[in-house]
């Protein structure tokens, strides 16, 4: 049931591959891989009161089970549990020093909780480790520029934009950064790339752009 489940995921079949999570582990209930995968699979769907009780049971079986201390920080991350997320993330960084997203993660969680400066700190032993991890390139840029390092923000992004020519985050963020720099012009064509790359609209009201038309009787929403 696990093994079909994995397949079933790699199709993108998650209603399935959860059923066959859930039925390996209703089977054996200790066995962890299978326990974690429906917690994954609760976590993917949102479903946090669900993923936190298997994460719980399956911790209780193995505590030192890394990716479920991982999963467990980035749902208390997602909830804003800032010091269980660090906690959590930490556990998982002493476990396995060598992996360059545990770092990343813990500067995300140190971040969240406002110790910008360790965030710093691992967020750089993140890109140490592996200098193409962009999510730590993205968490540094984020830290510096709250702390006004504009400078330095815009070389995350570029960074980032250098590995990934397409990332659409990273192109949104950059002209967030310039924007606010009062680079009004270069930052307001560069902004317009989110609209066909980066999901901002969640109201399908609002999904048709104006083009420059002529309304009558329609209402035009600025955002």
């Amino acid at each position: 049931w696990e093994l079909l489940g994995c397949v079933q995921a790699a199709q993108n079949d998650v209603s399935n591959a959860h059923r066959s999570f859930d039925q390996a582990t209703q089977i054996d209930p200790t066995r962890t891989s299978a326990r974690f995968r429906l917690a994954e699979s609760f976590y993917r769907q949102n479903n946090d009161a669900s993923a936190e009780f298997h994460l719980r049971t399956l911790l209780n079986q193995e505590p030192e089970h890394v990716g479920a201390i991982g999963l467990w920080g980035s749902l208390c991350y997602r909830q804003n549990r800032a010091v269980e997320a660090v906690q959590s993330f930490h556990k998982a960084t002493m476990l396995q020093p060598h992996v360059a997203s545990h770092w990343s993660n813990w500067g995300a969680a140190l971040q969240l909780q406002g110790d910008v400066h360790n965030a710093l700190k691992t967020l750089d032993q993140a890109v140490a480790l592996k200098p193409d991890e962009c999510s730590a390139w993205t968490n540094r840029a984020a830290i510096l520029q709250d702390l006004q390092r504009f400078d330095e923000a815009e070389r995350c992004y570029e960074t980032i934009l250098a590995l990934k020519p397409g990332e659409a985050a990273a192109r949104h963020n950059r002209a967030l950064l310039w924007l606010l720099q009062g680079e009004i012009k270069k930052g307001l064509v560069e902004h317009e790339f989110r609209s066909t790359h980066i999901e901002l609209l969640h109201s399908g009201r609002l999904q048709q752009p104006w083009n420059g038309e002529r309304l009558t009787r329609q209402r035009l929403v600025i955002r």
